[in-house]
């Protein structure tokens, strides 16, 4: 990529981000007049796809695509597709079996311990909370521990195991959360914390309080980037359309 585009890049950088933040409201008039520099010159050096940031920008008029992508979030627009999609772990758990608990308020490492994670995940405005369920150290079966509630249900993306289990419910943004202790069997195992400097788990409280108590942060607002994102490839679309009319 010529030393020019690199130049106009740094430009165009300059109104997406203020030191290394995102703006949510760009100054549409200087971008888009910098954006047209950038494509005239990317016209010229025949370099049709940049990187500003995590926007990615194919400039060709034949697959013109702007995506702003990082770990969570990826937001593409196409002439034949808009996508959005975004992924948010919850917070890992661990509970172990009743049984165990009068012997003591640690556990050894080595002890039966289930390990719940989940991810929070936004796909095109289908919105979807995952809870995995791994059973560790011990032959039985995870689903004699648990009571799926009516409103949850095994993944059918991946096949359940004796050790292992998915469990999916849709969410949207106002719900409340459900404490993961809810979907196993009534005494059936406590909570506790895994503490890396004894190497033991722990007792805590059977409570879990979010906060927020909805999916607020879990499924976050995109309006902001989904308008810059917009804005980016429909002013493509503008400066291709008075390109061809003064030049055809």
């Amino acid at each position: 990529m010529t030393r020019e585009i690199d130049k106009i890049k740094k430009e165009l950088r300059k109104y997406l981000y203020t030191n290394d933040i995102e703006i949510n409201n760009i100054d549409k008039i200087s971008f888009q007049k910098t954006l047209f520099t950038l494509l005239r010159e990317c016209i010229k050096q025949k370099e049709y796809e940049v990187e500003i940031g995590s926007y990615i920008i194919n400039v060709n008029p034949e697959e013109t695509m702007v995506e702003y992508e990082n770990e969570e979030t990826s937001i593409r627009i196409t002439k034949n597709d808009v996508y959005y999609e975004t992924t948010r772990e919850t917070e890992i758990r661990y509970f172990i079996p009743t049984y165990l608990s009068n012997q003591s308020d640690t556990f050894e490492p080595e002890s039966p311990v289930i390990k719940v994670s989940g991810l929070v995940t936004n796909i095109d405005g289908d919105c979807e909370e995952r809870y995995c369920f791994e059973l560790f150290n011990t032959d039985e079966d995870i689903k004699t521990y648990l009571e799926i509630p009516s409103n949850i249900q095994i993944s059918p993306y991946t096949e359940p195991t004796k050790y292992s289990i998915i469990l999916t419910k849709s969410v949207s943004v106002k719900d409340q959360r459900l404490d993961v202790f809810k979907i196993f069997k009534e005494n059936k195992v406590i909570p506790v914390i895994y503490n890396p400097k004894l190497d033991k788990y722990l007792k805590t409280s059977s409570i879990k309080e979010y906060s927020p108590s909805d999916y607020t942060t879990l499924l976050p607002n995109l309006d902001n980037r989904k308008n810059i994102v917009s804005f980016i490839y429909s002013s493509i679309v503008e400066f291709y359309d008075n390109y061809l009319k003064n030049n055809s």
